[in-house]
Formats: structure tokens, C-alpha cells, sequence
């Protein structure tokens, strides 16, 4: 029996990568799956893959009205050569695209997945000002609701969207993208010498918004203070990204005799980064919902995150982790502390972060959630 098609639209293999390949892997059990992204820096062969890449350049810098009609034009006839019966744009930015596209395309369904609004409701500058209201006119005026679905990881990504772009919509919520627990498998951290240094981990891009100088700053305190504590650092710099640290900063973290700076980490040994630290620390002001912290607790970790949206989804407080205070040093550095002087509560933490994976993020949980909203729409 021929399989329908579906497609997948992602601004970069990297991305495609890290987050959701295990997802489009799982759903192409059952579905023609096509991704479309940026090839560019992708030259190894997919093995054993049963999906297709198709390569679409990047759109994030296509601020030419003139490249972005050629870009435009390109992906149209990309998608009109796989007619997919639907499409999933991922990413907040992919979305309006998205919308401005659909008007364009004989598809049964065009799915939105916002995958997290970082600092998109902030308004502290005339740029950011203009940027929220095209977004929202473009997803307000060129959605065509009987066409379109949105899909959010958490439930208050989805009350803002609605109430910024002041209409409603036919929406889901499917907490993530799955987790392979087999991959990210589980090592109880059960510390029962003193003497041995608990081992902190934070692991994401090094963006203001991710809470990384919170963690720098609680964790030069509390080895000032004489705590046996590790802490690392994993993550990419991008100077260029306005949204990222500071360039001193950065230059602090890596010369720092405090934290360990470990850079960017590939993939592929992200799994034995989780192995070989005890907890996990994310102190991020918004997420949609956080891949590293997900697998970090598949692999037994203790999570440690603000009571904020997305990261409140992966801890149960004084279960599998503390939840503390947004931005707040002191409030982190509370919660660590309280782990070292109570170590049992790691061994105890870790069995508790698998069991949460297990129960509701595990990829056959989440392929199965998509592979029902698809059939429900394929009518």
C-alpha cells in the first residue's frame, strides 16, 4: 500500500538533528516523510534512514524582498514536486512563513509548530515592536483556519500566541518531540563519599535568555564558598547573535578557573556528557519545551530550572529536581547547595527523572500523538 505524504520544514539540518530526527524517523514507519532544510554544512550519508532531505537554504537572512521572492518561488516548487498531503513548519519564524505560503499551496493541512517564544513578547525596542506585529498580522490575516493546525509544547506558549494574535485557533499540545530512553540511557547518581565533587552541568547555546551567566555567577560564588562542586559548561558562542552573551562575558567563562568551558559538543557525545555528570542546571527564562533537560533526566540526571514555562514541564519540584525562582542567583544557588548537603537526594532524584521520561516523554508516546492528529486530518 502506497504511504501518504507528509513534510517537514526546518530552518537547519543541525537543527533537524538534534531534535527531531528520531521523531521523523518514527513517523516514516508509517508516512512518505520529506524534510526540507539547509544542507549547506551536511555532508555525511543517512544510513538506514527510510526519509528524504531535500535541501532549501536557510531563510533567516533573507531580509531582500527580492531573495525572498526567489526563495519563495524555490520552496513552492519543491513542495509542488512532493504534493505531501501535509506540512509541519517548525519554528516560530517558519510558521509565518508559513501562513503567507499556504495561500499558495493545495495541501489538506498546514501544521505550526511553535516550538518555544523565547523573548518573542518582550517588547524593549522599536525593531522587536514591528517584528511581533507583522508576525502576528501574517498568522492573524493569512492563516486559513480550516487549513491549519498549531501545535504547541506547553499550555501557556499557547494562550499567548492566541491572545497576541488576538483570533482563535485550532490547536494541540504535544510535549515534545520523544526521547529515545534506549539511546539516553539510565545510570542511577548515587554519591556516597564525601570527598568526591558533585559534578553540575548547564548545556545549551550561550544566549542571555538561556540563563548562562546565572549560572556562571552562582557557580563562582559557591566555589568561592569552598564547595566541592564541578561545574561545566556546553554550549556554542555566536558573537553575531545579538541575542547572545557579551563578548566579555564569554571571555570570562573561558578563562574562568571556576567552571570548566567544554564549547560546543557535537550530538553524538551529548549522551556521554549526561553520563558523566550529576546534575543538571538549565536556569533559562522561557523555553518551549528543553531537549537537553529531557535527556539529561533519561539518563538519570536531577534537573535544576525556573519555574517558568517549558521547564516546569520536566520537573516535579523536590521529585526529580528543584524548580526555583526566574533569574534569581541566590534561588540557584539555594537549590544546589541543598543537593550537595543532602546527597542522597541525587540517587533519589534519578530514579524519579527517568521514571517522568519514561511515563510521558518517550518517543513512542509523542510519535504516537502525532501519528493520530495526522490520521484525524487526513479524512
Amino acid at each position: 500500500m502506497k504511504k501518504r505524504k507528509i513534510a517537514f520544514v526546518i530552518n537547519e539540518f543541525g537543527f533537524f538533528s538534534s531534535h527531531r530526527k528520531k521523531l521523523v524517523h518514527y513517523l516514516s514507519s508509517f508516512y512518505d516523510v520529506t524534510v526540507i532544510t539547509d544542507l549547506s554544512n551536511y555532508t555525511a550519508p543517512e544510513e538506514n534512514e527510510r526519509y528524504q532531505l531535500i535541501h532549501l537554504e536557510n531563510n533567516k537572512h533573507l531580509k531582500n524582498p527580492f531573495k525572498f521572492y526567489f526563495f519563495s518561488k524555490k520552496f513552492l516548487n519543491i513542495v509542488n514536486s512532493i504534493q505531501p498531503e501535509h506540512i509541519f513548519y517548525v519554528s516560530l519564524e517558519n510558521c509565518v512563513f508559513g501562513a503567507v505560503m499556504s495561500r499558495f499551496l493545495n495541501v489538506k493541512k498546514s501544521f505550526f509548530l511553535i516550538t518555544g517564544i523565547g523573548s518573542f513578547l518582550e517588547i524593549d525596542s522599536l525593531k522587536k515592536f514591528l517584528v511581533k506585529n507583522i508576525f502576528c498580522l501574517c498568522l492573524r490575516k493569512f492563516s486559513e483556519k480550516e487549513k491549519t493546525i498549531y501545535i504547541f509544547q506547553n499550555n501557556n506558549d499557547a494562550k499567548d500566541i492566541e491572545n497576541v494574535i488576538s483570533t482563535k485557533i485550532e490547536k494541540a499540545i504535544i510535549r515534545g518531540n520523544g526521547i529515545d530512553i534506549n539511546y539516553f540511557s539510565y545510570t542511577n547518581r548515587n554519591i556516597k563519599n564525601n570527598k568526591i565533587a558533585i559534578k553540575a552541568l548547564y548545556a545549551s547555546r550561550l544566549l542571555d535568555e538561556k540563563g548562562v551567566k546565572e549560572f556562571f555567577d552562582a557557580a563562582k560564588e559557591l566555589k568561592n564558598e569552598s564547595h566541592n562542586i564541578d561545574f561545566s559548561i556546553a554550549g556554542s558562542y555566536d558573537k553575531t547573535n545579538k541575542l547572545s552573551i557579551s563578548q566579555k562575558i564569554f571571555e570570562e567563562i573561558q578563562n574562568s578557573n571556576e567552571i570548566k568551558y567544554l564549547g560546543n559538543v557535537e550530538n553524538q557525545l551529548m549522551r556521554d556528557l549526561y553520563h558523566s555528570h550529576d546534575i543538571f542546571i538549565l536556569p533559562s527564562y522561557r523555553e518551549g519545551l528543553p531537549v537537553a533537560a529531557l535527556e539529561a533526566a533519561s539518563t538519570g540526571m536531577p534537573l535544576i530550572m525556573p519555574n517558568v514555562p517549558g521547564c516546569n514541564e520536566c520537573i516535579i519540584n523536590d521529585c526529580n529536581g528543584y524548580l526555583i525562582e526566574p533569574r534569581s542567583i541566590e534561588s540557584l544557588k539555594k537549590a544546589i547547595k541543598e543537593i550537595y548537603k543532602n546527597k542522597f537526594l541525587i540517587s533519589k532524584f534519578s530514579k524519579q527523572s527517568r521514571l517522568i521520561i519514561e511515563k510521558n516523554f518517550e518517543i513512542s508516546i509523542i510519535g504516537k500523538k502525532y501519528k493520530e492528529i495526522i490520521e484525524l486530518n487526513m479524512s
